[in-house]
Order: structure tokens, then C-alpha cells, then sequence
């Protein structure tokens, strides 16, 4: 009986040293191996990115048919080489769920010799409920009286110049009625307002 008590205990300290040994590793260690990687909020049709610090003996512009990432959610899609350090997941139409929050992983030591430990870096990510965001520039102060804001329109999905024309108009909350120019960027999912005009008040509103 004595004998039996031993050898419980004994693993159970076993256990103990294991599970201690196989903790995540930070974030920090990785950055002599990884200098950039999505994280955050994104949008459904993001990409996800991992640019490595040091360049590998790859062909940019080729898919990547081992599969390097694992997202749990499970998602759907396909990996490139971009260049020699940065690489690129690319998920199929609607695989990235609005509002749903991801854990990624990332099997670094698939591609470069590190610690067992670092073989498979972990990062998470949330994609963004609403269908777009406005971020706002810093305010242009043209003359005493007048001032202009602008800022940028960012999309969860590709839009057309025209609809968000349509879509969106100004009002001040003491009741001025202006007219948002909106033109595109270049990037179908991101446009550039400006909206002029704004009169100057002695109070803030």
C-alpha cells in the first residue's frame, strides 16, 4: 500500500512539471523570429499577415501548400509567399464571420529552426461587427469662422463611389445641413470625405 501511495504522488508531481513546461510562450519571444502579424479588430474581408524578421530561400508570389496556419473557428482558404519575409492567408468569400473572435496559430517552426517551444506561434483576432467605421483627421481650420473635416470610410466589403454618396449626409447637433464630399482612394473598400463649411462657434458642439 505504501509503495502504491508513492507512485500516485509521483505522478502526480510529474503532471505538475509537465504541465508548467508546456505553458504558451509571451508574445516577446517571438520577436527575434516575427516582426508583424494581424491582430486586433479586422474586417471580414481582411487578410491575415505574418511577415517573418529574416528573408527565406522562397519564391515570392507562390502558394504555400503546406498548411502553416489553424484558426479555431475553423477557416477556409489559401496561403502565398508575398515576398521572402512576408506571408500571407487569404480566407475563401465569407469564411471570416462578423463579430466572431479567432485564436490563430502559426507553425513558425516549419519554416525556421527555433525551440520546440516557439514551433507554433499563437495569436488571436476579432473581426468587426459593423458593415463599416469612420475615422476622423484632425480638423483644418481654413479661416476664423470656417472649418473642414475630413476623415476616412472604411468597409467590410467592396462598395461602389456611388452608393456611399447616396448613403451618407451631415448634420451638425445645432441643426447645420452640409454636403460630405466623398471620393475613393483606390482601395474599393476605403473612401475619403471632406466636409466644408462647418461654421465656428465660441462653444463646443
Amino acid at each position: 500500500m505504501k509503495n502504491q501511495i508513492n507512485l500516485i504522488f509521483l505522478a502526480i508531481l510529474s503532471g505538475l512539471f509537465f504541465s508548467c513546461k508546456t505553458e504558451t510562450p509571451s508574445v516577446s519571444e517571438f520577436i527575434p523570429y516575427i516582426s508583424a502579424y494581424t491582430g486586433g479588430l479586422i474586417y471580414p474581408s481582411s487578410i491575415i499577415q505574418v511577415e517573418l524578421v529574416s528573408e527565406q530561400e522562397v519564391e515570392p508570389n507562390t502558394e504555400i501548400k503546406e498548411n502553416l496556419f489553424s484558426f479555431s473557428p475553423s477557416v477556409k482558404g489559401k496561403a502565398f509567399w508575398v515576398n521572402k519575409r512576408l506571408i500571407e492567408f487569404v480566407p475563401e468569400d465569407g469564411a471570416l464571420k462578423a463579430g466572431q473572435s479567432y485564436k490563430a496559430g502559426f507553425k513558425l517552426g516549419n519554416i525556421i529552426s527555433v525551440d520546440k517551444r516557439l514551433k507554433t506561434f499563437q495569436f488571436s483576432f476579432k473581426v468587426t461587427e459593423g458593415d463599416f467605421d469612420i475615422q476622423d483627421e484632425v480638423l483644418d481650420i481654413i479661416d476664423p469662422k470656417l472649418v473642414t473635416a475630413t476623415g476616412s470610410i472604411r468597409f467590410a466589403n467592396t462598395v461602389k463611389l456611388e452608393q456611399v454618396q447616396k448613403a451618407f449626409s451631415t448634420q451638425t447637433s445645432d441643426k447645420q445641413s452640409l454636403s460630405p464630399v466623398i471620393t475613393t482612394t483606390g482601395n474599393p473598400q476605403i473612401f475619403h470625405y471632406s466636409i466644408a463649411g462647418i461654421k465656428r462657434r465660441e462653444n463646443r458642439y
